[in-house]
């Protein structure tokens, strides 16, 4: 499925929050973003080979190494929709 890998690729890799940090500080916004990174990597789980699946972390980048947030994401073709 090439819209499914396509957006597995587009969904791949590290990001981060430091733009919306830097903006918030410069316009001293009531809500203030942390420094955060974001992981997320494509991962093999047996029994799920129709879709694309993920590991995904949080980070707050002043306490790496550890995750505040842990998730898996699941990508697969439902009634013709990636769900």
């Amino acid at each position: 499925d090439k819209e499914l890998k396509t957006l597995g690729k587009w969904m791949t890799g590290v990001w981060d929050t430091f733009a919306q940090v830097e903006e918030d500080e410069a316009n001293d916004t009531k809500y203030k973003h942390i420094r955060a990174l974001l992981y997320v990597l494509p991962i093999s789980v047996k029994g799920l080979d129709e879709g694309l699946a993920f590991y995904v972390e949080n980070q707050d980048s002043a306490n790496r190494p550890r995750p505040y947030r842990q998730r898996a994401y699941y990508l697969f073709r439902q009634s013709g929709k990636i769900t």
